[in-house]
């Protein structure tokens, strides 16, 4: 509605920001109007409401020189149409600032739009190049060459040095790293990407230590580059080389083989290899060069260790063996030496033992020789000094000679002896005075003191004893044999009695002794008659025949009684004479017996194995009929070879 007077009226339309993507939408607006007439009109008009767009900033990153000024300008699009508002880092409110950084930078801006739409915000880095002049420079301490660091042994230093320009500011700059060597693998620890100046420092330094891969790999190269930027063009670099690890060879002197203990050698190695210069640490030993001189009293093994000078880690060593001969101290003997004889020589023998060979000698008379002869006229004292061949040890000894008398050899009698025929005798001779030992010397040239013989006959034996010193005596020994030999012979005069007949020989007076082992008494009768008991089955006698000196001899003989079986042909069982009544046989000398009965048919009817007993005509009580019958006899007498069988008949008469 208008008021009166009024001909525009205006009222607004704010689109809200549902930060939906729609597209563009429509609004349509429709105007009636009516006048006073009555009349109506009506106009319609469409609003169209469009996406608000995002604001968009822009601004780039640049660089400077140290000292230059530079401006930043934020390019700003979208979020409808302007005007737009700023906010710098710095606190500015315009779309474009100027600046002038000491150092690299990064500033910030954040634009808007009036409409509502979000703020954006961005940065942009403003990059100080510098302007300062760097060098570059490479330090190995100990090597020969600044640039040349080995495996193992050395470490480099790398100098930076920006000079006095800008001392008053902080600088950065970045290190390129390049080359054949790997950081970690042949060198301690990879390179920093950049290195920092602190206000007032002109020079930094970095270090890095060589390690030993142990792989020959040749010249390797490390590069350290500062790169050019627009302030400066051009860079600058610096080119490191490591060599593979050095080696260090040492030669030793040979093993030494001293003769004696105490002797002095010297000992020497020579280097070759790493940087040449050494230093050197004996054990045991407190030499520092190259060579040491020692005196070892026994075997010794020296260990001499290198160390490179330039490279600690560069060590070798070696050992050298002093070989020294040990023996144990000198072990020296002299036997005394004893003259028994009259001129004899007295030898002085030296046993001598350990130290080392060979030996010298010095007698108190002078000789030098190891054993000496002497022929001193009473008993002597000598004393002998002995020193091995390294002067090492050395013993003195005293001994003596002793010089005996000498009294004649004397033989104690040897008596005039007896022995019996077959019998041994030992003769036995005592020697004194005179030189021990002695010799004995019998018949046969037998050697002994003690001289065993069995002479059959009357015989003269002769010794000779010969002492130490070469003097004789001499004695002899008569050896009478008593012989004697026991025999006899025998008769049986009936089954127990025996006559024997004496038929010994020998030297007379003989005695004798008759043992009849039937436990009747001994007798010395020369011819006797004994009778045996008549239990006794057999017999046995035994003579000794002896001499009044005690020689015997001594004979044993079995006795045999005649052996003789008589068997009769027919018996009378039953008569009344009692007179053969029973079958039997009848012998002397019988030892085995054994009589069997049988009837004409074979049956067995009597069976004895006693010779006193018969068969009575009888068959388990019942009387047997007259009749002939059969028996068999087997028997044997004392002497092996009688033997009897014998199958007969036998007439039974009643």
């Amino acid at each position: 509605m208008f008021p009166s007077g009024v001909s525009t009226v205006t009222f607004p339309i704010i689109p809200v920001n549902d930060a939906i993507a729609e597209g563009t939408e429509k609004i349509t607006l429709t105007f009636q109007s009516v006048n006073p007439c009555g009349s109506q009109a009506s106009t319609k008009v469409n609003l169209y409401i469009e996406d608000l767009t995002p604001v968009v900033l822009s601004i780039a990153d640049t660089s400077i020189c140290l000292g230059q000024t530079i401006t930043l300008t934020a390019n700003v699009s979208g979020g409808g149409s302007g005007p737009y508002t700023y906010l710098w880092s710095t606190g500015s409110i315009t779309n474009s600032i100027i600046v002038t950084p000491a150092i690299s930078t990064t500033y910030w801006c954040s634009a808007s739009v009036k409409c509502g739409a979000n703020a954006y915000t961005d940065s942009v880095k403003v990059t100080v190049l510098s302007n300062s002049k760097v060098t570059i420079s490479l330090d190995v301490p100990n090597s020969p060459v600044d640039t040349v660091f080995r495996e193992g042994c050395d470490s480099l230093y790398i100098r930076f040095n920006r000079g006095m320009t800008n001392l008053a500011i902080a600088e950065t700059f970045p290190v390129l790293v390049s080359g054949t060597a790997s950081g970690g693998l042949d060198y301690s620890a990879s390179l920093p990407a950049s290195i920092t100046f602190t206000p007032g420092q002109s020079q930094l330094t970095l270090g890095i230590k060589s390690l030993s891969d142990g792989i020959t790999e040749g010249m390797e190269s490390l590069i350290i580059t500062i790169p050019g930027n627009s302030c400066n063009p051009l860079p600058v670099s610096a080119k490191a080389y490591l060599s593979d690890n050095p080696s260090l060879t040492i030669n030793p002197s040979p093993n030494v083989n001293l003769p004696c203990p105490g002797n002095s050698t010297t000992m020497s190695v020579t280097v070759v290899g790493g940087i040449s210069s050494y230093s050197y640490s004996w054990s045991p030993g407190a030499s520092t060069g190259s060579t040491q001189t020692v005196s070892p009293a026994s075997t010794t093994t020296y260990t001499v260790v290198i160390k490179d000078v330039f490279c600690p880690n560069l060590i070798a060593q070696a050992f050298i063996t002093i070989s020294v001969p040990s023996a144990p101290p000198l072990n020296a003997t002299i036997a005394p030496a004893f003259i028994r004889c009259p001129g004899e020589v007295g030898h002085l023998v030296a046993n001598i033992s350990g130290g080392f060979t060979p030996y010298s000698y010095l007698w108190s008379n002078g000789l030098t020789t190891k054993d000496i002869s002497v022929i001193p006229a009473q008993t002597t004292t000598y004393t002998l000094i002995v020193t091995d061949a390294c002067n090492f040890y050395s013993d003195t000894l005293t001994t003596s000679v002793s010089v005996w008398p000498y009294l004649p050899l004397q033989l104690n009698t040897i008596n005039d002896t007896n022995i019996c025929f077959g019998e041994k005798i030992a003769l036995h001779v005592n020697a004194n005075m005179g030189t021990k030992p002695y010799r004995f010397i019998w018949e046969n040239n037998y050697m002994g003191q003690t001289y065993s013989v069995s002479p059959t006959n009357e015989t003269v034996y002769h010794v000779k004893v010969v002492d130490s010193c070469g003097n004789s005596a001499y004695d002899s020994v008569k050896v009478k044999v008593v012989e004697v030999k026991a025999s006899f012979s025998y008769e049986f005069l009936d089954d127990n009695a025996v006559m024997f007949t004496n038929l010994s020989t020998g030297n007379q007076p003989l005695l004798y002794t008759w043992n009849y082992h039937d436990h009747s008494p001994l007798e010395s009768t020369m011819n006797p008659t004994h009778l045996f008991p008549s239990s006794m089955e057999a017999y046995s006698t035994q003579l000794i025949a002896y001499t009044p000196e005690g020689c015997k001899d001594i004979v044993s003989h079995p006795l045999y009684p005649p052996y003789e079986l008589w068997i009769p042909n027919a018996f009378t069982p039953g008569t009344d004479d009692k007179l053969n009544e029973v079958f039997k046989a009848y012998g002397i000398g019988v030892s085995q017996f054994k009589l069997s009965v049988f009837d004409r048919w074979g049956n067995s009817i009597f069976e004895t194995h006693d010779l006193l007993k018969g068969w009575d005509g009888t068959l388990k009580g019942e009387l047997c009929p007259s009749g002939v019958y059969i028996y068999i006899i087997t028997a044997a007498g004392f002497k092996p070879g009688n033997r009897t069988y014998k199958a007969g008949q036998v007439s039974l008469i009643r």
